[in-house]
C-alpha cells in the first residue's frame, strides 16, 4: 500500500445551542435540527452547496419514520440531490465517526468536500408499547372492515396501553451509560474528587469560551436561543462535592448529576475539505 499524501482539514463548523431535553427544542425533530444547522453552516460560512459531494450524519436514537436521516437532510435542504448521503449510528461517538468517514473518503479520492455531523434529540425518543398492544394495533391497521377493527380493539386491556420509553441500556448488559461509567471509574481508580474537578473545569472553560465569543461563533440561533443553556457558571467544587451519586447509590457510588452529562437536544455539522480545495478561489476558499 502506498502512502497517500492528501491532507484533510476541518474548515468550518456550526451547531444549534445545547438545551435540556423536553424544554425549548422539544417540538423539533432530529431532522428539523439537522436542516437548521446545515443551512446555518452553508449560510454563515458562505459555502456554495454545489461543491459538497458527501454528507455523513450520526445519530443514536433513530426515528423509525426517518431511518435514513442523512438522505432526508440532503433532499429537504439546500444541498444538491446528487450528494452521497450516509446515516450511521455508533452510540456516543456517532458524530466523531461521521467525521472519520468523510476524512477517509477525501483521502481515498472519493470526494473533495464533505459535511460530517451528528444530531440527538432526547426530547423525542421512540415511544414503545407491549408486544400484545403492538399486535392489536397492527391488526387494526390491516383490518378491512369496521367489524374487523372492532374485534381487534376488543382484545386490548388497560395494561397493554402503558407506553415505555427506553432508558437507553446497552442490550448486551442491560446497563445504562452512567452505570457502565461507574464500573469504569472503579476499575481505573478515578476518585470522586478528580471527577468533580474535571466537571468544574469543564463548566468554567465553557463559561469563559461563551463570554469571549469562541462558542458563540459556532452557534446557529434557534427559536431565540443564542447560547448554550447547560453551562453552570455558578457552580463550585463545594457544590459539586455535596451532590449524591445517581447511578450507584451505594456508599461506593461517585458519579453525580454534576459530573455527568444531562439529556439534551442539539446538532453539530462540520465541513471537511482536502487542502488543495481550500486553496482554490471562489466561495469555498473563504470558508
Amino acid at each position: 500500500m502506498t502512502e497517500n499524501s492528501t491532507r484533510v482539514a476541518v474548515v468550518a463548523g456550526a451547531r444549534t445551542p445545547f438545551v435540556k431535553a423536553g424544554t425549548l427544542f422539544a417540538d423539533h425533530r432530529p431532522l428539523d435540527l439537522s436542516l437548521h444547522a446545515v443551512h446555518g453552516l452553508l449560510e454563515t460560512h458562505d459555502v456554495d452547496p454545489e461543491i459538497v459531494e458527501h454528507l455523513v450524519w450520526g445519530i443514536v436514537i433513530v426515528d423509525p419514520r426517518i431511518p435514513h436521516l442523512a438522505r432526508d437532510v440532503v433532499l429537504r435542504g439546500a444541498l444538491p440531490d446528487s450528494v452521497r448521503a450516509l446515516t450511521i449510528t455508533d452510540n456516543c461517538i456517532s458524530g466523531a465517526s461521521a467525521v472519520a468517514i468523510v476524512h477517509d473518503a477525501i483521502v481515498e479520492g472519493r470526494c473533495e468536500v464533505g459535511i460530517a455531523g451528528g444530531v440527538e434529540s432526547m426530547s423525542n425518543p421512540p415511544v414503545l408499547f407491549s408486544r400484545e398492544a403492538s399486535r392489536v394495533f397492527l391488526d387494526v391497521a390491516r383490518a378491512k372492515t369496521a367489524a374487523d377493527r372492532a374485534r381487534a380493539l376488543a382484545r386490548l386491556r388497560p395494561k397493554h396501553l402503558k407506553p415505555t420509553v427506553g432508558d437507553f441500556e446497552e442490550p448486551s448488559t442491560g446497563l445504562t451509560m452512567g452505570e457502565h461509567c461507574e464500573l469504569m471509574v472503579k476499575e481505573w481508580g478515578i476518585p470522586r474528587g478528580e471527577q468533580d474537578a474535571i466537571a468544574y473545569r469543564s463548566h468554567m472553560g465553557a463559561a469563559e469560551a461563551t463570554e469571549d465569543g469562541r462558542l458563540s461563533a459556532e452557534i446557529v440561533p434557534l427559536d431565540g436561543v443564542e447560547r448554550d443553556l447547560l453551562i453552570r457558571d455558578d457552580t463550585s467544587i463545594e457544590k459539586l462535592a455535596s451532590l449524591p451519586p445517581v447511578f450507584d447509590r451505594s456508599a461506593s457510588g461517585t458519579i453525580t448529576a454534576g459530573s455527568s452529562s444531562v439529556q439534551y437536544a442539539t446538532v453539530a455539522p462540520r465541513r471537511c475539505c482536502s487542502c488543495p480545495r481550500i486553496a482554490r478561489g471562489g466561495r469555498d476558499a473563504r470558508s
